[in-house]
């Protein structure tokens, strides 16, 4: 199982994201972000290729 938080990534929230996969975690974890983080993430400048080479850095395996 992979799992990929908020947290890992800088925000105060308690979501997390889990999958057998990266690209289910990342797909999971950007539809959150997209619904709840939106203002955050335009605020960075992010574009997506950049969010997910980022939450690809930082999934876990348990």
């Amino acid at each position: 199982m992979k799992t990929l938080s908020c947290r890992d990534l800088g925000t105060n929230c308690d979501f997390v994201a889990t999958g057998e996969s990266n690209e289910e975690v990342i797909n999971k974890m950007m539809e959150h972000a997209t619904k709840e983080h939106k203002n955050d993430t335009e605020e960075k400048n992010m574009s997506n290729d950049d969010m997910k080479n980022m939450m690809l850095a930082k999934i876990k395996e348990s």
